[in-house]
């Protein structure tokens, strides 16, 4: 496995084009905030694709019951893209966890962007979708369709799937989602990340502060699982 300490050192520069593409709010600060900030500190042109608002989440730490999630979520989300100078953020608006049934829907919206800005990288989460979230599976199925369909055109992007490393292991509550059995992608590239992409990953995380209980719980379970200070990639 190659272990990079910045996105240059796999061929991102500052006139590369990049778009994250996740499913939920949360989703590209758990899996690559600290890659997204690095490369756009690089100059790339980062952008951020969110499929969902979240709004099915059981989780809803500190929010009145009379707020909508969604409208919250959407809020975390755009002051996530902030704190990694992420350039654009476009929303989905598709249903939350309902992804797979509106396949269709999704490549035709997300072919539509591809086209129109034309990426050299798409960083999405592997296709177990790290704990085999149905949302997470679904989505990362239509963009493999996309790319593997633009290759045989010759007018492809680079596919980034961002995974997990050895350490990790999902919650049960994450668990209990999964449908398959789940054996995520092994990564061929870990980012180590600085003091500074640290900061900027839990500046991040904090963001999504329904999603988020930032107790001495949670800080132990991530040290563990080291998703403080590294990210893992499958190029």
């Amino acid at each position: 496995m190659k272990v990079i300490t910045s996105p240059s050192q796999i061929g991102i520069t500052s006139k590369s084009r990049i778009v994250g593409i996740f499913p939920h709010p949360d989703d590209e600060a758990f899996s690559s905030a600290g890659f997204l900030y690095e490369a756009s500190r690089l100059g790339a042109d980062v952008r951020l694709i969110t499929m969902t608002s979240g709004e099915a989440s059981t989780l809803r730490y500190g929010l009145k019951k009379s707020r909508a999630l969604n409208v919250a979520r959407e809020r975390e989300l755009f002051c996530a893209a902030k704190t990694m100078k992420v350039r654009d953020v476009v929303l989905g608006h598709f249903p939350d966890g309902k992804l797979k049934e509106n396949g269709v829907k999704i490549k035709r919206f997300l072919e539509k962007f591809i086209f129109e800005k034309k990426p050299n990288f798409i960083i999405t989460l592997e296709p177990h979708g790290i704990y085999g979230h149905p949302d997470h599976i679904a989505l990362t199925k239509a963009i493999d369709e996309i790319y593997k369909s633009l290759w045989q055109k010759k007018n492809g992007f680079k596919l980034i799937y961002a995974t997990v490393g050895e350490k990790f292991k999902a919650s049960l509550g994450a668990r209990a989602l999964a449908r398959i059995k789940v054996n995520p992608t092994k990564p061929n590239v870990e980012l180590k990340l600085s003091k500074k992409d640290i900061s900027v990953k839990i500046k991040t995380l904090r963001c999504h502060k329904t999603q988020f209980k930032f107790d001495a719980e949670f800080l132990k379970k991530w040290n563990t699982s080291k998703l403080i200070e590294s990210e893992w990639f499958k190029i």
